[in-house]
């Protein structure tokens, strides 16, 4: 008997089942490796075909690393960016001058264009109103033949936060009625901008606001009297002068952010609030009123 294995049993469909005929199939030549890479020496093993690989002596050798330049240019420092608020860069407000003022000028009612110009630039309400005190400068005869003297120099803003804290006695000069104003700052709590008021308390009301101060448009003087415990207020307008205002009366709007409103609250503390806060805020108090 033959060491040769029986070939398997296959199926053949057309039989209906199994049979016992074995059929042998048929080897197929296949060529497992191409005959050009590969190849079958003498001794009938499977060698590898070299090729002829030509290289570029041109090629920098790998044991050594790339070149790199022995000077490198100088490092050009960024330009200083401007922030939103226009506030990063010292020059900025002096460079808005040159450049806006003029534009201004040249326009019928400068004074009245300032806000809806500097409204078109994204300006935060310090710039603006040192822009609208330049061109008030401009406009107004000067302060030696002015009638009124409430008008306050042009000062360009600076880079350094205004502090929140009351100022020294020696910087800030008394009123005629012996009373030394304390400033105050709070940042909107939605968009840009900033709300400034000066305070004084005394057992008896004023008759206008501290002389001497330093003030830009939209900022307040707020005056408490501790008699009854009612407050005064006054707006400082872009015209260069105090305004008497009332929070319980008609709608007092920001001379720069038109669309803010001025409110006050029980313990004096000023609010600039939206137009639609306000309106809700308002809402609420005459339906408590009801």
């Amino acid at each position: 008997m033959s060491d040769q294995p029986l070939p398997p049993i296959v199926y053949l469909p057309s039989s209906g089942g199994y049979t016992s005929s074995r059929i042998v199939p048929e080897t197929p030549d296949r060529q497992r490796f191409p005959f050009r890479r590969y190849s079958i020496d003498d001794d009938g093993k499977l060698v590898c075909k070299t090729r002829n690989i030509s290289r570029d002596t041109r090629l920098k050798p790998y044991d050594r690393p790339p070149s790199r330049p022995t000077s490198l240019p100088p490092r050009r420092s960024p330009s200083p960016q401007v922030a939103e608020d226009g506030s990063s860069d010292p020059n900025y407000a002096a460079r808005l001058f040159a450049d806006l003022v003029p534009t201004i000028m040249q326009t019928p009612k400068a004074l009245d264009s300032v806000s809806s110009i500097c409204a078109a630039h994204n300006l935060d309400s310090a710039v603006t109103a040192s822009i609208i005190r330049a061109v008030r400068k401009q406009l107004e005869p000067p302060e030696d033949e002015a009638s009124d003297n409430s008008s306050r120099p042009a000062a360009l803003p600076t880079a350094s936060a205004s502090s929140s804290k009351p100022p020294d006695a020696h910087t800030s000069p008394p009123s005629q009625d012996g009373l030394i104003p304390f400033k105050h700052d709070r940042t909107f709590s939605s968009g840009r901008g900033t709300t400034t008021w000066y305070s004084t308390e005394s057992s008896g009301e004023v008759h206008s606001p501290p002389s001497g101060l330093r003030v830009e448009a939209g900022e307040l003087y707020i005056h408490k009297d501790l008699s009854n415990g009612s407050f005064q207020t006054w707006l400082f307008d872009v015209d260069g002068h105090w305004r008497r205002v009332r929070t319980d009366g008609p709608k007092v709007s920001h001379p720069i952010f038109s669309e803010r409103s001025l409110s006050l609250r029980s313990d004096g503390t000023p609010n600039w609030a939206a137009s639609v806060r306000f309106a809700a805020a308002h809402t609420r108090k005459d339906r408590s009123r009801a």
